[in-house]
Order: C-alpha cells, then structure tokens, then sequence
C-alpha cells in the first residue's frame, strides 16, 4: 500500500532538521535576552547624533606627510 502524503527521511535527515529548529530557536532567544539586557541608551546610542568623524586606514606604501 503506497503512502503519497508521508515523506520518509533517514535518520541522519530527521538530526539535521531538528539542529537547524533548535539552532535557530537558540539564537532568538539569545537575541531576545540581549535586547531585554541592553540598557535603554546603549554605547553607540550617541553615533545618532552626528557622524564620528572621519576615520583612515593606512594602505602599505601611502604615509601621510604626519607619518
């Protein structure tokens, strides 16, 4: 007797497919309670106010006449 609507799976599917549910239930919960314990005006909050400046990065071989 033939089953259409059943989708069989080996076991090794079935483990992947359950790590990937709790994988991601992991990481909303662990995103949930980061946002539930970050204070209410966090470190970078002040970066909403207006630009942090400009910020370089020395590529080999350029020196600026400071260097």
């Amino acid at each position: 007797m033939t089953q259409p609507h059943r989708t069989v799976i080996d076991s090794g599917q079935l483990e992947n497919h359950q790590l990937a549910q709790l994988t991601t239930a992991l990481r909303q919960q662990m995103l949930k309670e980061i946002r539930e314990n970050q204070p209410q005006k966090s470190m970078n909050s002040h970066l909403g106010f207006g630009s942090p400046g400009e910020i370089r990065t020395l590529v080999e071989g350029s020196r600026g006449p400071y260097a």
